[in-house]
């Protein structure tokens, strides 16, 4: 699957994925926050009283999740990532960092391909791309017009979708080529 390496020097915690960094402990709440808490209040304000689930497409590192556990209502998260050693180093190496989530109740995990998730997905009040950026046309395949069709599917109405996609100021016309995408899939 991917090439991992957690660094842990100079009393550092990151993770890299195939050469990239996923995350530096210094500072992922700025990304994890509100990726995760925006989209489950604006659920939870469109819901009120229902209990919320949600759901997170890879985030197997736990950061995403334990945002979302955070949140009051959230009944329900499931966290699919294809990689089975990533969602083994969020459930252990990980765990203080995530606050355990993968270890809540409340919490499903499914090592997956996310696009074949997404096909029979329904009932979700969030849905939080937490992805690595794509290099390949599997990876671009998430960010196209069938698959946002699949997380419209996947929401209940009124339900929320957190993507991360592209720099707006670094790749100005990807973002925007994402934005249309959304819109043509009814987002």
């Amino acid at each position: 699957m991917s090439h991992i390496f957690l660094d842990r020097r100079d009393g550092r915690l990151a993770l890299y994925l195939n050469g990239d960094l996923q995350f530096d402990q210094r500072d992922e709440r700025l990304y994890h926050e509100p990726l995760a808490l925006i989209p489950a209040a604006l659920a939870s304000r469109r819901a009120p009283g229902r209990p919320l689930r949600a759901l997170i497409l890879g985030g197997g590192d736990g950061l995403a999740l334990r945002e979302v556990l955070r949140f009051p209502g959230v009944a329900e998260a499931h966290v699919v990532d294809r990689d089975p050693e990533v969602l083994r180093l969020g459930a252990e190496a990980l765990a203080d960092l995530n606050h355990r989530a993968f270890h809540d109740p409340r919490v499903r995990v499914h090592a997956r391909d996310a696009r074949r998730f997404l096909r029979g997905a329904r009932g979700f009040d969030v849905l939080i791309c937490d992805l690595t950026y794509p290099r390949d046309r599997a990876g671009f395949s998430l960010f196209g017009l069938a698959s946002f069709r699949r997380m419209r599917a996947a929401l209940r109405p009124g339900g929320v979708l957190a993507l991360n996609a592209v720099s707006p100021e670094l790749t100005a016309q990807a973002f925007g080529c994402i934005g249309m995408t959304l819109g043509a899939a009814g987002m």
